[in-house]
């Protein structure tokens, strides 16, 4: 795990410093944010910030202004330290933030370091309002173009679903749904912009109760094992890899927890640079230098079981955190007589000691908590219509009014491509949803 930190270069320092301080609210301080004491997280971030820049965390001065980082490598480096150099940040804001939304989303308060039984999550209802604001300012006014809107996807741990759009404020607008999105026909406006969204309301089931489906259809099966999907790739390597982790075992329950632990243990889930993956191997980045992301530790899960014929796919939507609600990637494994199984590396930012099951490290694998999920690839995907992420972009995330704000900009120019600000309500208590 050599240069974890990674070396990054002036191109990418592009993102000014209060935004960087935004991030590490929302990491670190985000139930504080959220009661309204922005103020005090807001400062502890920006020494928290400072401390990794004594260090030797790098920034980039552009005359006058702020000092400008690189959001990838302040993640990593915010690990790096806590992990080599005895920095605190990492286990004493992230860990336990990470622990504390666990508890939150039981509806219970967090009093020791034990997570919380599964059985104490129950069922629960949602309101979740997201609009996102896309930056059309590349198309000339009046311009006729297509966006798209994610809207949730109802299965069996997600029901009684009730979608409400929140249209542009352009008049002339056309919508057609589908599966997981609104698509939108609009005039592109003298400002440049146009936000749309939606109000949902929902039941969510706990993992406990889903129910296992008898048999994956042949189909299915062909989809969920091919070898090339996106930045899942089935290469020589991933498929020794699997060969030896797996061993003589069979049951696809154990060779799912070789797989489990040997990345859990081995990668740190840090934060990634997509314009440096290969195209033809993504997932080599990962293996040579040990960092993955949630949608890459995804890929490279779903690759190794894929490996062993075992049916697995993407999933992506977002954790239902009052305090953060947050974009997230996890994968499902098909398993006879359980059906599709969750599996998330949410965890590994829940236990500074990963070689240790201390029941956070583990807390994610076969089970999750309540989640809106907008992606089921390879066949239930969103996007943006017309408007398309540059090659090299930034995404930030932080806390803002009641809910979290995502933002993908530019990496040149730090301009907007667009932004999603997601609200989450809880409808009465976890147990009691009516």
């Amino acid at each position: 795990m050599t240069g974890f930190p990674g070396l990054s270069d002036d191109e990418h320092r592009t993102v000014e410093e209060p935004r960087i301080v935004a991030l590490l609210m929302l990491r670190g301080w985000p139930m504080e944010t959220h009661r309204g004491e922005a103020a005090a997280a807001g400062k502890a971030a920006k020494a928290a910030l400072n401390a990794l820049v004594s260090l030797g965390l790098a920034f980039r001065l552009a005359g006058s202004g702020p000092r400008l980082f690189d959001p990838v490598e302040v993640s990593n480096f915010l690990i790096w330290a806590g992990l080599n150099r005895g920095d605190p940040t990492f286990e004493r804001n992230l860990v336990t933030s990470a622990r504390r939304l666990v508890f939150e989303s039981h509806g219970l308060e967090s009093r020791s370091g034990h997570p919380p039984p599964p059985e104490a999550l129950g069922d629960g209802r949602y309101r979740v309002t997201l609009r996102r604001c896309f930056n059309v300012a590349g198309f000339e006014p009046g311009k006729r173009i297509r966006l798209r809107l994610p809207v949730p996807l109802e299965d069996e741990a997600l029901t009684c679903l009730r979608t409400e759009f929140l249209p542009p404020a352009e008049t002339n607008v056309a919508t057609a749904t589908s599966p997981g999105q609104i698509s939108m026909v609009a005039n592109v406006p003298e400002s440049r912009e146009i936000t749309a969204g939606f109000t949902a309301t929902f039941l969510a089931r706990s993992t406990p109760r889903h129910q296992a489906q008898a048999t994956l259809p042949a189909a299915d099966i062909e989809l969920y094992l091919r070898p090339v999907e996106g930045l899942i790739r089935v290469t020589g390597r991933i498929r020794s890899l699997a060969e030896r982790l797996a061993g003589t075992e069979q049951r696809a329950e154990a060779v799912l927890e070789r797989f489990w632990t040997h990345i859990i243990n081995t990668y740190i889930c840090g934060s990634i640079h997509y314009d440096q993956l290969s195209p033809s191997d993504p997932l080599a980045t990962v293996l040579d230098e040990g960092v993955f992301d949630c949608r890459l530790g995804s890929a490279l899960m779903i690759a190794l079981c894929r490996a062993r014929g075992m049916p697995a796919r993407m999933v992506s939507g977002y954790m239902l955190n009052v305090s953060a609600p947050v974009f997230h990637t996890w994968l499902q494994v098909w398993i006879e007589d359980r059906g599709w199984v969750p599996v998330d590396f949410y965890c590994w930012g829940m236990t500074p000691h990963h070689t240790v099951n201390d029941g956070w490290r583990d807390y994610y694998l076969g089970r999750i908590d309540h989640r809106m999920v907008l992606e089921m690839l390879p066949r239930l995907f969103g996007g943006t219509g017309d408007l398309r992420l540059p090659p090299r972009w930034h995404v930030l995330n932080f806390n803002a009014g009641k809910g979290a704000t995502t933002e993908f900009r530019s990496m040149e120019s730090c301009a907007l491509v667009y932004s999603e600000h997601v609200e989450v309500e809880r409808l009465g208590g976890i147990n009691d949803p009516e």
